[in-house]
C-alpha cells in the first residue's frame, strides 16, 4: 500500500550516517569534503585497526613462544576469531514484525509530514520491523546521489555496513522508493530523549539489516521515534526536528 506524503512541512527521515546531505547548496563544500573525510576515515580506521591488531597478536605469539607456551602463542587467534564470530551473530527477533493497521497506523504527524503511531501498547524489547528498500553498493549510492548536486537527495538511505569494523566497502539500503520500503521509512526523528522510543540494531549477518525495537513501553497513539544523529542535521538547521 501507498501512501501519499503531505507537503504541508519538510519531512525528514533516516539518511545514511557515512555520508553528508547533498540537498542543500549552502553545503556544497562540506559535501564534497565530507565525502572524501568519509572515505580517508574508512582508509585510516581499517589501516590502523589491522595494524594494532597485527602488533598486538605478534607480541603475544613471540612471547608465547619464548617461554614455551603454545597456549599463549595461540591465543590471539582464538580471540579474534571470537571477536569475529560474535559480530556475525544474527539479531535476535522475539515476535513477528509489526503489522499495519493492527499493531501500527501512518498518519499525519503536526509538522513532519506523515509518521507511525502505535494502535496499542508496545512493550519494551518488541521488535518492530526492518528497514526495508533497495540494496547499494557504493558504486551505486554515488550513481543515485551524485555530491554537490542539486535535488540528489539521500534522506532515506541507511549504510548497513555502519559500526562493523570487518566491513570492506559500505553497503546502503535505499528507502525512497515508497513501493520497495516498508513502515521504518516513515518513522520521524526524536528531538528529546523522552520522545526516543524505538532503538535501532544492526545485523551483520547471515544478512546485513536494519531491525528497529522500543527502546521503551510505548503507548496506544504515541508517535514512534528514534535519533536520526547529528549529521543528518547537517545542512538542514531550518527544517523541523
Amino acid at each position: 500500500m501507498t501512501f501519499p506524503r503531505l507537503h504541508m512541512a519538510p519531512k525528514p527521515a533516516l539518511r545514511s550516517l557515512y555520508f553528508p546531505t547533498h540537498t542543500s547548496t549552502k553545503c556544497k563544500c562540506s559535501n564534497d569534503n565530507g565525502l572524501q573525510e568519509a572515505r580517508r576515515d574508512r582508509r585510516i580506521r581499517k589501516g590502523g585497526i589491522a595494524a594494532s591488531l597485527f602488533i598486538l597478536s605478534s607480541a603475544i605469539s613471540i612471547e608465547g613462544l619464548l617461554i614455551n607456551n603454545p597456549s599463549l602463542a595461540f591465543s590471539p587467534l582464538a580471540i579474534l576469531s571470537s571477536i569475529f564470530v560474535a559480530s556475525r551473530l544474527p539479531v535476535y527477533i522475539p515476535n513477528p514484525p509489526l503489522k499495519l493497521n493492527e499493531d501500527v497506523e501512518i498518519r499525519d504527524s503536526p509538522g513532519r509530514g506523515m509518521g507511525v503511531f502505535s494502535k496499542r501498547r508496545i512493550v519494551e524489547g518488541t521488535y518492530l520491523f526492518d528497514y526495508i528498500g533497495e540494496h547499494l553498493d557504493e558504486a551505486m549510492y554515488l550513481e543515485r546521489y551524485p555530491p554537490n548536486t542539486p535535488g540528489a537527495s539521500s534522506d532515506y538511505v541507511v549504510d548497513l555496513t555502519n559500526g562493523d569494523p570487518f566491513a570492506l566497502d559500505p553497503i546502503f539500503i535505499d528507502g525512497a522508493n515508497t513501493n520497495a520500503s516498508g513502515l521504518a521509512r516513515w518513522i520521524n526523528h526524536g528531538a528529546d530523549e523522552a520522545s526516543r522510543n524505538v532503538r535501532r540494531q544492526h545485523q551483520h549477518w547471515p544478512t546485513r539489516v536494519m531491525r528497529l525495537f522500543a527502546a521503551r513501553d510505548i503507548e496506544p497513539g504515541e508517535e514512534l521515534m528514534y535519533d536520526y544523529g547529528t549529521r543528518y542535521w547537517e545542512g538542514r538547521e531550518d527544517m523541523v526536528r
